[in-house]
């Protein structure tokens, strides 16, 4: 394979990210701000730096493509699964061509799908980066600011759907993030991963699954989050029980509105 200059330059740029430090992404010391983007994807920042995940699918939002503000300088990408309502891969491709400043990192399959869109040769293959999970480890990258923990997880309804999701534990402005997206809410399914340990202060996940009883019970004896942030794709005001679940659980945020944030401080 030939490599322009440019790629190579961006090769071992992203070998060095890599060989950083777990303790890289603290030197970001900003606020945090947690952003509904569409459907249940959302936009991280902190700083200058920021990071999409799942934001790249059916209900993408106008202005993320063209690179309108927020979305004029963004340093990650993430891709939990292949689902098209989370992941497109010609919007996805659009917005790496016009993002030159854009890593994704995802799965391989995400990345093999990536690739196959350019058979004459990829102009964004220096910038796809694959992560390898094994079922029961931790796989981490590390980018300036960010720093990313991969983990292997059964989608929800798993015997309908045998997709793989990757969960995302994303450290950045010195909190700890975890993008939880639509994985399966059974003991087994986290028992491997000893998440109390990581000191998780927000966990994210669609508003579908959190309100089943299970699932809270999951949060609570494997991940035991500070807070969580459940996102709401309906476009309408809370149902009643949600309305309920708010008031019982006081520390929950509620997202349920495009571009509605959390400051997390």
């Amino acid at each position: 394979m030939t490599y322009r200059i440019p790629q190579i330059f961006t090769l071992l740029a992203l070998i060095f990210y890599l060989a950083v430090p777990t303790h890289a992404a603290e030197n970001n010391n900003g606020t945090v701000w947690i952003t509904l983007v569409a459907d249940e994807g959302v936009l991280i920042r902190s700083g200058e730096t920021a990071i999409l995940v799942d934001t790249f699918g059916e209900n993408v939002h106008h202005d993320l493509v063209k690179g309108e503000a927020p979305f004029s300088s963004i340093q990650l990408a993430f891709i939990s699964h292949s689902h098209p309502d989370h992941f497109n891969p010609a919007t996805m491709r659009t917005f790496l061509i016009n993002h030159p400043e854009t890593v994704l990192a995802s799965s391989s399959e995400i990345i093999k799908l990536m690739r196959d869109g350019f058979p004459g040769g990829s102009p964004i293959n220096d910038r796809l980066l694959e992560v390898k999970t094994e079922k029961g480890k931790i796989t981490s990258i590390a980018l300036p600011g960010i720093k990313g923990d991969f983990i292997e997880l059964k989608h929800s309804v798993s015997p309908l759907y045998p997709d793989k999701v990757l969960g995302h534990i994303i450290h950045i402005g010195k909190k700890e993030i975890f993008y939880i997206g639509e994985a399966e809410m059974t003991p087994e399914n986290w028992q491997p991963y000893n998440l109390k340990s990581y000191d998780i202060d927000i966990v994210i996940l669609p508003y579908w699954i959190y309100k089943e009883e299970t699932t809270r019970k999951i949060i609570e004896e494997h991940i035991a989050p500070k807070r969580v942030i459940v996102t709401m794709n309906e476009g309408h005001e809370l149902s009643t029980q949600a309305s309920e679940l708010s008031r019982i659980y006081p520390r929950v945020i509620f997202l349920d509105t495009l571009m509605q944030s959390f400051e997390l401080e």
